[in-house]
C-alpha cells in the first residue's frame, strides 16, 4: 500500500495490542481495572503511595491494564489516578486523570499531553510504516486515559461530518500524522479531535483541537 496517500483507518474491536493498519483499538485508552485483576496488592499500594506524595487529594488509583505500554516499557506498571479539581466547585471537571508509571528507573508523573509525548519520545521508538505511527498515537491516548471515539455520545455516528470521527494517517516529510477523535472528559463525555505527529525519529507531538460533541454540562 502506497502510505503517501492519506489513509483512512476503519475502526475495529480491541485488539489486545496488536494493532495493524486497518484495526486500531476501538477502546484505546489503557482501561482502569479492578484491583489485583492484572497488578499485585503490593504494586497497588505502591502506587497508592507514590500519587499520595505528588498529588493532594487523590480520589482514585486504578491498575492500567495495556498489552501496548507493556511491550514499550517491560518493567514498568502503569496506574491511572482520579485527582480531586479544586476548582470543580466552580466550574469544570470533578476530577483530572493523571498517569503514574512506576519503573525501577524511577517513578513518572503524566499531567498533561506534553509529559505523554515528552515519555514516549525519549524512548526513541522510529516508526517505519502508518501502523506503527498509528501504534504511537494510540499509546499517547492510554498514557493520557483518553478513549478513542468513532461516533458521538448518543452511539449514533455523525454522518454529516463523517471526518470528524475518522481515524486518518497521511504520510509527511519527515514521518507520520495520525488524526483521531478523543474522549478527553468522561463526566460529560467530551470528545476533542486531536493531530498526532510521530516523526521518523520517534519524537512524538501531539496537538489537541476543536471539541467535537460533549453531553449536557458539570453540576
Amino acid at each position: 500500500m502506497n502510505w503517501k496517500m492519506a489513509v483512512l483507518v476503519t475502526l475495529a474491536a480491541v485488539t489486545a495490542g496488536v494493532l495493524t493498519a486497518a484495526e486500531p483499538s476501538a477502546d484505546t485508552t489503557a482501561t482502569p481495572v479492578a484491583p489485583g485483576q492484572h497488578r499485585s496488592k503490593q504494586g497497588l499500594d505502591a502506587a497508592k503511595a507514590a500519587a499520595g506524595q505528588k498529588w493532594k487529594d487523590v480520589r482514585d488509583v486504578k491498575p492500567i491494564a495495556s498489552s501496548r505500554l507493556k511491550k514499550l516499557l517491560p518493567q514498568a506498571d502503569f496506574f491511572c489516578v482520579a485527582v480531586f479539581n479544586p476548582m470543580s466547585q466552580i466550574a469544570g471537571r470533578p476530577t483530572f486523570l493523571h498517569t503514574l508509571v512506576l519503573a525501577p528507573t524511577g517513578n513518572v508523573f503524566l499531567e498533561n499531553d506534553d509529559d505523554a509525548c515528552g515519555l514516549l519520545s525519549k524512548l526513541q521508538v522510529r516508526p517505519v510504516d502508518a501502523a506503527d505511527a498509528l501504534n504511537a498515537a494510540m499509546a499517547f491516548g492510554e498514557l493520557r486515559n483518553l478513549v478513542l471515539r468513532a461516533k458521538d455520545a448518543s452511539g449514533i455516528p455523525e454522518k454529516a461530518a463523517a471526518k470528524n470521527w475518522s481515524v486518518v494517517i497521511d504520510e509527511e516529510k519527515d514521518g507520520w500524522s495520525v488524526r483521531c477523535t478523543f474522549m478527553t472528559d468522561p463526566t460529560i463525555q467530551l470528545c476533542r479531535r486531536y493531530q498526532i505527529v510521530v516523526a521518523a525519529n520517534g519524537k512524538i507531538e501531539a496537538k489537541a483541537g476543536e471539541v467535537i460533541s460533549f453531553i449536557g454540562g458539570y453540576d
